[in-house]
C-alpha cells in the first residue's frame, strides 16, 4: 500500500481502538460498581454481562492487530510488539514515529522495562558508517547488548 493508504488505515485503526477502549473501561466500571464487594467482579457477572465485556475486548484486539500489521510491514524497527506498551501503540503512537528511521518520543515503559529502554528504542536507527561497516542498534529492550554495535561484514 502506499504511505497516505497507509496514514488513513492507521488513523481509522486508532479510532476504532480509541472507542473500543473506552467502551471496555465503561463496561468494566459497571461490573466493578454492581460487584463491588469482590475483588474481581468478572467473576461474579452474568454470561451476558462477560460477553458484552469480552466483544468490547475482541474490537480492541482487532483493531491492535491491524495497527501491528501496519507496523510490521512500514516500520524500520523492530521490537514494537514487545518494547512498547499494547496501549500506546492503540493510543498515543503516531504514523510518522512508525515510519521514522530518526530519533522518535519516547514511548512509556514496557512491562518489566526501564525508562533507558524506552530511550534506546526510540534512538535513531544507524546508517551505514564509511569504510563498509555497518552500525546497528538492538532494539529489543531486554537485549544484552542494547548499545550500538559495529560490526564488519566479511566478503566471501
Amino acid at each position: 500500500m502506499s504511505e497516505a493508504a497507509d496514514r488513513a488505515r492507521w488513523n481509522k485503526l486508532q479510532a476504532q481502538y480509541r472507542e473500543a477502549s473506552k467502551r471496555y473501561a465503561v463496561v468494566s466500571r459497571e461490573l466493578h460498581d454492581k460487584y463491588r464487594w469482590s475483588e474481581h467482579p468478572t467473576f461474579h457477572a452474568t454470561k451476558a454481562e462477560r460477553e458484552k465485556l469480552d466483544a468490547q475486548d475482541r474490537k480492541m484486539q482487532r483493531a491492535l492487530d491491524g495497527l501491528l500489521a501496519i507496523i510490521d510491514a512500514d516500520s524500520p524497527r523492530r521490537g514494537w510488539r514487545s518494547g512498547v506498551p499494547t496501549h500506546y501503540i492503540g493510543e498515543g503512537l503516531t504514523f510518522d514515529d512508525v515510519i521514522s528511521r530518526g530519533q522518535i518520543k519516547i514511548p512509556p515503559a514496557s512491562f518489566g522495562g526501564t525508562e533507558a529502554h524506552s530511550r534506546a528504542f526510540a534512538a535513531p536507527l544507524a546508517e551505514r558508517e564509511p569504510g563498509g561497516r555497518w552500525r546497528r542498534m538492538h532494539t529489543h529492550p531486554t537485549h544484552p547488548y542494547s548499545h550500538p554495535v559495529t560490526t564488519k561484514h566479511r566478503r566471501k
